[in-house]
């Protein structure tokens, strides 16, 4: 009996150490929900001069925000006007050199100025504003904000980086909340592809989505001019497709364009080999391009805008030859193949970038 309690008492020992190294091997960390970092900057009155573009202009310090463990932190530099409680801020994302408790980027005065463009501050003249530090380990979990830094800053006139288009004389209407976007190409350049109609009294070019503030529109008695001052609508002379061009030299003055575009079909499958486009016709309805035309088998063809290779859609296949008859385009892409010849009606969608070809 005795023999038999102590062996219950070493196998009762055993035990405890096992679950008590059991609880020291699941030591876990633990996230909190953080503490935030403490911004501050060399300077809280900057003058921004285009002259001195490539130079520094403010130096930002920030301390390490604390979740309670070792995480990678994402660091976004904020901006808003003063009262606006960032509502919609200009974002730049920090560059975080390495390990430490605190760091430290400076800006120029093009990053500096072009993070302040988004908040259309009136150029040349003192604007205050505030800046913040957002702190974030995932998407999934909300970021966390230092104490915001007053600063008093002038700005240059400085080029956008996104305008939109409105009016009645486009799809949407005279909607600001629905303007359409222009793609950028860069350095205040910027354009559009829009089937726009005569009837609707023009359109306007707007820097904000969902804001009338700063439109533009053509300067009187000066067609190809845009201005905020004392504008006009755009006219439409005469329904069709339009490649709408902007040049802005800041983000409340430029010049436009307008030029009538079209899809067109080329190839030697085509009537008119790979010497002359068979244009197509654009449906307003489906937004879509259409053409009925005979093809050629074991010939080949493709898509080109306005009669030039500038712009052009292929197959996205590896090689030419492609002869499905329907699916997506790819720009500059392979030569599509006909496998059988006759009559075709093909229809082309430029903005989503895919075709389809019925025989008929």
């Amino acid at each position: 009996m005795k023999n038999t309690f102590k062996k219950i008492l070493v196998c009762s020992s055993a035990l405890l150490f096992m679950l008590s190294s059991c609880k020291k091997d699941e030591t876990m960390a633990i996230a909190t929900e953080g503490k935030p970092s403490a911004l501050s900057a060399s300077s809280q009155d900057v003058v921004l001069l285009e002259a001195n573009a490539t130079k520094e202009a403010v130096k930002f310090s920030w301390t390490k925000a604390d979740y309670g463990y070792e995480a990678v932190v994402k660091y976004t530099l904020q901006a808003d006007k003063k009262g606006n409680n960032f509502a919609k801020p200009a974002s730049f994302v920090l560059t975080v050199p390495g390990g430490g408790n605190s760091y430290e980027q400076a800006l120029t005065v093009l990053q500096f100025n072009t993070l302040l463009t988004d908040l259309q501050l009136e150029p040349t003249e003192v604007s205050e504003i505030e800046l913040r530090v957002a702190s974030q380990i995932s998407t999934t979990i909300d970021a966390i904000y230092s104490s915001s830094i007053p600063m008093k800053v002038v700005t240059y006139a400085g080029k956008p980086k996104e305008m939109y288009l409105v009016g009645g004389s486009t799809s949407i209407g005279w909607s600001e909340a629905a303007a359409l976007p222009f793609t950028s190409l860069g350095d205040g350049k910027f354009e559009s592809y829009q089937y726009l109609t005569v009837i609707g009294d023009g359109f306007k070019i707007l820097p904000t989505k969902g804001s009338w503030s700063g439109d533009m529109g053509m300067k009187d008695g000066s067609p190809g001019t845009l201005t905020e001052q004392n504008e006009k609508n755009i006219p439409v002379t005469a329904d069709g497709y339009y490649r709408i061009y902007l040049e802005m030299t800041t983000i409340s003055k430029g010049i436009y364009t307008l030029k009538p575009s079209s899809w067109g079909v080329i190839g030697d499958a085509t009537p008119g080999s790979w010497d002359t486009d068979t244009n197509m016709t654009y449906d307003p309805a489906s937004k879509t391009w259409k053409v009925t035309m005979n093809l050629t088998a074991g010939k080949q063809f493709k898509f080109r805008l306005n009669d030039e290779w500038t712009t052009n859609y292929g197959s996205t296949a590896a090689s030419d030859g492609d002869t499905a008859l329907s699916g997506s385009l790819s720009p500059g892409g392979k030569n599509f193949g006909v496998a059988a010849g006759g009559s075709y009606t093909i229809t082309l969608d430029a903005i989503n970038q895919t075709y389809s070809m019925v025989k008929n």
